[in-house]
């Protein structure tokens, strides 16, 4: 978590310098006389920019070792959507004032940090990507295993993925596992591909847990203390609307992979449930 809180801090800030050196730059025109471009554009692009928002969800993962979590995970939640928004809508605002032609550059932001502060700007925001790779790579592998961990504590995958090193309390065989699955993947795709197929997977994921919400919503006992949406399930209906259309946008490639995933997934689903007899073995108070 200390290398993260690192890591975090090294890569945002040469984003955050780029703001505050561009913002006065900023030509508030081009946005007003901007065009609109065609639904199917549209969809397609957010499809591949959403990769840049998803990942919050992160936190719930590690939810059972925050302190006052039911009060601490949304505020993160909320907050870290929101800061996204803003920093990639400023950091935009910036880029088509300061270089339109940006477009065409194959590192933009770099070439935007050089036009705006020079060498040592390209060199800052490019020490920044490495960190913002290197972080993101991190925390991935510090919350997947976690999810495999917890899938084969619940009895829904082999309790191999569940084995807690004795010394150092962790899930060893989740970690090696997702960090080799992690490697083979990034060496042999490519990154757009990547991309599409993580965010579309996601979106699958997001779409089945708003669809679960009502059910949730009568099932757990209520808490004086948790969290509550405004206007009920009107929000994450309207979410569920948005991230069925993002989905619709997905080629024909993703809903493959993605459904030779939930294939698979179902089988080992299957097998292991009909083994415990019971798809949640082990009390979740203990």
């Amino acid at each position: 978590m200390t290398v993260l809180y690192l890591i975090s801090i090294l890569k945002l800030a040469p984003l955050l310098l780029l703001i505050v050196i561009g913002f006065p730059a900023i030509e508030w025109a081009r946005v007003v006389d901007s065009g609109l471009i065609a639904p199917t554009q549209l969809g397609q692009s957010m499809l591949v920019l959403m990769y840049a928002f998803i990942g919050f969800e992160f936190s719930l993962i590690a939810a059972g070792e925050t302190r006052n979590a039911k009060a601490t995970v949304p505020r993160a939640l909320i907050g870290t959507v929101i800061a996204i928004a803003l920093c990639y809508a400023l950091i935009q605002l910036v880029a088509v004032s300061v270089g339109p032609d940006l477009g065409n550059s194959a590192s933009p932001l770099v070439e935007l940090a050089r036009r705006l502060t020079g060498a040592t700007g390209a060199i800052a925001l490019s020490l920044g990507a490495i960190f913002s790779i290197g972080g993101g790579s991190l925390t991935s592998l510090l919350t997947a295993p976690r999810l495999t961990f917890a899938l084969a504590r619940d009895g829904t995958l082999p309790m191999w993925f569940g084995i807690v090193n004795e010394r150092t309390r962790t899930p060893a065989n989740s970690i090696l596992f997702c960090g080799a699955l992690s490697l083979a993947l990034a060496v042999g795709q490519q990154f757009v591909w990547l991309v599409l197929l993580s965010t579309s997977v996601r979106l699958m994921t997001y779409a089945l847990c708003i669809a679960a919400l009502p059910k949730i919503e009568k099932s757990l006992p209520k808490d004086p203390g948790q969290f509550a949406l405004p206007g009920g399930l009107v929000i994450p209906a309207c979410g569920l609307l948005l991230t069925i259309w993002l989905l619709s946008h997905s080629s024909m490639e993703s809903f493959a992979i993605m459904g030779i995933v939930v294939a698979l997934g179902s089988i080992i689903y299957w097998a292991c449930i009909s083994r415990s007899g019971d798809a949640f073995p082990i009390d979740r108070q203990s």
